[in-house]
This record gives structure tokens, C-alpha cells and sequence, in this order.
């Protein structure tokens, strides 16, 4: 006489059904039909499946902490290093220009708010950044001889889905040991960069 099996039964062989399939079968060497297919017509085939253990996965930021190793991906070129205040973090930009990257998930009108000191002296003239994404200018800010924060819309058409370049222009720097009494700094300061 058959019996029909328990549900702990079948619950068991389901398990074990799942399990075995989720081992697959060994890799193969062979593409997929589709693939070997392209290829035999001498169409050029990659197989993403591939490159998923290395794929770059990423997320747009809405704060760039700047002087912290978190920013660090971010800044491509014109920057020093990590610094503190004692109570806040910042990164003073070097030289004419600096640039960071900055992840964007789909074209849109996005608010960038710069927190920023320019390097100030006796004498010192009025500091100004131009901001570019890519090639396309986006507007020139003059900054007050003091910390601040500024807001500037960087308009969709200008960005793009993936990364963009930001590149802000400075209108001047100096190495303070050439502007501030006893500072032995010869760096090109031109504007301080807040968290």
C-alpha cells in the first residue's frame, strides 16, 4: 500500500530540491546559446555576468565631508590634505583651480551649497569662484572675506546620469608665508572647504 508523504516529508524534499539547485552545475567554459550564436556571426559578445564581482556600484552623496577620508573619492585634483580646526574638518584648495566627482542618478536641477573661507590678508583682493560641470559654466560666486555658505542651482542640462566633474576656478591664492607675519606655509591657498 502507498502512502501519500507527510508534509515534513515533502517539506524535506523541497529543501533539498532548492539547495541542489541553488549549486547550479559547474561553470562553464561555453557562452550561453545567445552568446556563441553573436560570436559564430563575428559580432563582438562580453558577458557581464563576468565582471559582477567587481562592478562599481554607485550612490549620489548629498554632503561631501571635506576633510575627512569619506571625501577623499571625491576630490580629483587641486586639493590639500585632511585638516582640522579642533572642531571642524576642511581641506584648503590649492592653486588655480581644484575639481571633485560627484555621482549623479538622473539629470536634474541639483542645489550645490559650498561652505568656504577664502584666504584673507591685508590687502587681499576679493576672491571669486567659477564653477564649470564638464564643459558648461555654471556661475561665478564672490565670496565675502569670511566662512559662509553659498547656494548655487546646477541646471539638468548640464549633468548627466553617472559622474560628473565639477571644476571651481579661483579668481586668486597665495602661500600665506608670503601674505600672514610668521606663517611658514608656502602652499597656494586659495579657499578653505568645510564638512
Amino acid at each position: 500500500m502507498l502512502r501519500s508523504p507527510s508534509s515534513r516529508t515533502r517539506a524535506g524534499f523541497a529543501l533539498m530540491a532548492l539547495l541542489l539547485g541553488a549549486c547550479g552545475a559547474p561553470p562553464s567554459t561555453q557562452p550561453p546559446p545567445a552568446a556563441s550564436d553573436a560570436a559564430a556571426a563575428g559580432d563582438k559578445v562580453l558577458d557581464l555576468a563576468t565582471y559582477l564581482r567587481v562592478a562599481e556600484r554607485r550612490r549620489e552623496v548629498e554632503r561631501i565631508a571635506f576633510g575627512t577620508a569619506a571625501a577623499r573619492p571625491h576630490l580629483i585634483r587641486g586639493w590639500g590634505r585632511d585638516e582640522s580646526d579642533g572642531r571642524q574638518t576642511f581641506v584648503w584648495a590649492l592653486g588655480e583651480a581644484s575639481e571633485i566627482d560627484v555621482f549623479v542618478s538622473r539629470p536634474r536641477d541639483v542645489t550645490l551649497v559650498l561652505e568656504v573661507e577664502p584666504l584673507v590678508y591685508a590687502g587681499a583682493p576679493r576672491q571669486a569662484v567659477a564653477i564649470t560641470a564638464g564643459d558648461a559654466a555654471v556661475g561665478e560666486i564672490e565670496l565675502e572675506p569670511r566662512r559662509r555658505r553659498y547656494r548655487l542651482t546646477l541646471p539638468a542640462g548640464v549633468l548627466h546620469t553617472g559622474r560628473n566633474r565639477l571644476r571651481f576656478a579661483y579668481r586668486h591664492h597665495r602661500a600665506p608665508a608670503e601674505v600672514l607675519p610668521g606663517s611658514a606655509d608656502r602652499r597656494p591657498l586659495a579657499v578653505r572647504w568645510y564638512a
